[in-house]
């Protein structure tokens, strides 16, 4: 390895497919030699979330550091970026990595503080989803878009995680402004075990954040079409937000005996 950087990954909510995301690449740099470690959401905590925080802290040199950050843009931004500036500089950050909207501004307004201080550090920004979700035209889409566009400059590079995202990132934002690269999503060799089909297994299954976007209601309307022709039966593991209103909804299309709700779940 030329150099050992010091590597935070700064992050608003532990859970997800971001979180995976941010397990495995952390993990990887680890492997590789690099110190790493994580800047999270204090406010965000349940038994499954610190579980896994536990498992990645076997290789985080750099630990995990918790600063409350809230989920929408508000005045207590500032100080929560200013909280974060001043923890990447007691470890000595050569990398702010940030993930999601809110880990990507807290991530390069703290870069942006550390630089001017005559620090070298390099900024680098993974959006997940979050400010690109909402309709351009719309209030929030508005103001989110402007937020992109204020901090793209403080950006030293964009690591998307599918050809869609960097997509919907520069028709809103514009594309040539920062340099990126587009790094697919994979799965580690651990994640490949030997299994056998069961008979009793649901057929449809359905595993992530029980929000209205990720089109859960619209897998439970098809799951009703199809439930009036074949026997069906499916699986939706995950919490979220809406989980009240899918098992509401489940009970109205007469389909709340053919689909299970278990919640959040380990993948093993």
């Amino acid at each position: 390895m030329a150099e050992r950087l010091r590597i935070i990954h700064c992050f608003r909510a532990p859970v997800g497919g971001l979180f995976r995301h941010v397990l495995d690449l952390s993990g990887e740099q680890a492997a590789r030699g690099h110190d790493v470690g994580y800047i999270i959401d204090s406010t965000v905590a349940d038994p499954l979330t610190e579980d896994r925080l536990a498992r990645a802290a076997e290789h985080l040199r750099l630990g995990i550091t918790r600063i409350p950050m809230g989920r929408l843009p508000g005045l207590r931004d500032l100080a929560t970026s200013r909280a974060i500036r001043d923890a990447a500089r007691k470890l000595s950050a050569d990398v702010l990595h940030g993930h999601g909207a809110k880990g990507g501004a807290y991530a390069r307004l703290a870069g942006r503080e550390l630089r001017a201080d005559g620090r070298n550090v390099a900024t680098f920004y993974t959006p997940h989803g979050g400010s690109l979700h909402y309709p351009l035209a719309s209030p929030q889409g508005l103001v989110y878009t402007g937020i992109e566009r204020f901090l793209a400059r403080y950006t030293d590079g964009l690591i998307f995680e599918s050809d869609f995202i960097r997509r919907v990132y520069d028709s809103r934002v514009g594309a040539g402004r920062v340099a990126a690269r587009t790094v697919p999503n994979a799965l580690q060799p651990a994640d490949f075990t030997p299994h056998k089909p069961n008979p009793e297994a649901a057929d449809f299954l359905f595993i992530g954040e029980l929000r209205q976007l990720k089109g859960v209601d619209v897998l439970l309307r098809a799951l009703a079409e199809i439930a009036t022709r074949f026997p069906v039966r499916a699986v939706i593991v995950g919490a979220g937000p809406d989980a009240d209103a899918f098992h509401t909804l489940a009970e109205e299309l007469r389909i709340g005996s053919l689909v299970d709700f278990p919640g959040a779940m380990p993948a093993r």
